[in-house]
């Protein structure tokens, strides 16, 4: 897909590389024209590797047009927009300057990637101060199940929830047996307050250096 991306506008590609790198999925040299993506990019949804190889191609195809290290600026945001309608998605911006917040499909409007603690309402990108606070609660489970080493090296689970339990926050998968309560396993039981508060993960996994996991939202226009 890069190598397509470069060869449709133009754009001297050197290679492309992967390699294990944690803090950024991709990252693009300007001036050699190499791209070089995390490995952990490829366990992620395939929504998020287009995502990232548009974004990545996009500093190359900024460069090329201005002559110059766009970043992340407004010249910069034309160019992903335009490489990402060649993949029915549109980047959504909080300002004119950054990352895209998030990530529109273009023919049904549906948002299909959102960064945490904000969200999209008549196509523009807004602050979710309730979602924001929730994102710290289930923060805050996670780094205490993790810290009680609930979890052991390279545990994957599909789908998880975060629910309370006797009124305690637990982590929670469903199973047919082995310690069940009310058809679920408990992953972990915090001493986290709660009766309300409910959150459902997916692709969930420990590397025994990392927690990661995604936050099932639904979808909105």
């Amino acid at each position: 897909m890069t190598e397509d991306l470069c060869l449709k506008y133009g754009i001297r590609l050197s290679a492309v590389r992967t390699r294990n790198k944690k803090g950024t999925w991709g990252t693009a040299f300007m001036r050699t024209g190499k791209i070089v993506y995390s490995l952990m990019l490829f366990e992620e949804s395939r929504c998020k590797v287009i995502e990232t190889v548009c974004h990545e191609v996009a500093h190359l195809l900024a460069a090329k047009r201005y002559g110059k290290n766009c970043k992340h600026n407004h010249l910069f945001h034309i160019c992903e927009i335009e490489i990402g309608a060649l993949y029915g998605i549109r980047p959504v911006y909080l300002r004119n300057r950054g990352y895209a917040a998030a990530y529109q499909d273009t023919a049904t409007g549906w948002i299909m990637d959102c960064r945490p603690g904000y969200k999209v309402e008549n196509g523009q990108v807004v602050i979710d101060r309730d979602k924001k606070a929730k994102d710290r609660i289930l923060h805050k489970v996670m780094k205490a199940a993790l810290k009680a080493r609930a979890f052991n090296k390279y545990d994957r689970f599909s789908a998880m929830t975060c629910e309370p339990m006797k009124g305690y926050l637990a982590l929670t998968v469903g199973v047919c047996n082995d310690k069940v309560q009310n058809g679920k396993k408990v992953i972990y039981q915090s001493e986290v307050l709660s009766d309300d508060f409910k959150a459902g993960l997916k692709d969930v996994k420990y590397t025994g250096r990392s927690l990661r996991y995604n936050i099932i939202s639904e979808k909105s226009e």
